[in-house]
């Protein structure tokens, strides 16, 4: 039996606060951002680090933070979306807006 001390889901979810404006860097960066840290969660794991499920479940929580709530107030994000994605996105919110 281990004697891990484990942290209160208080504190992990205080670690995973993403603390920087949705401006403050690219797209771009934020998306190269996320993938560092699912790739840094995935390594935790890899490697059996010592609290490694804390460490995935700090890291999932950023990652989607980054995905849901700070991506889209970027100031980029429409321009973004529908210069990837064109009518498809055009439809698609037309139909989510009606």
């Amino acid at each position: 039996m281990s004697n891990a001390t484990h942290k209160s889901i208080a504190q992990l979810k205080k670690e995973a606060i993403v603390a920087y404006e949705p401006n403050h860097f690219s797209i771009k960066q934020w998306l190269n951002s996320t993938n560092k840290i699912l790739d840094a969660a995935k390594f935790a794991k890899e490697i059996n680090e010592n609290n490694a499920n804390e460490t995935i479940y700090v890291n999932n929580i950023r990652a989607t933070s980054i995905l849901l709530e700070i991506i889209p107030k970027h100031r980029d994000y429409h321009h973004e979306i529908h210069n990837r994605v064109g009518s498809t996105y055009s439809d698609f919110f037309k139909l989510r807006n009606t």
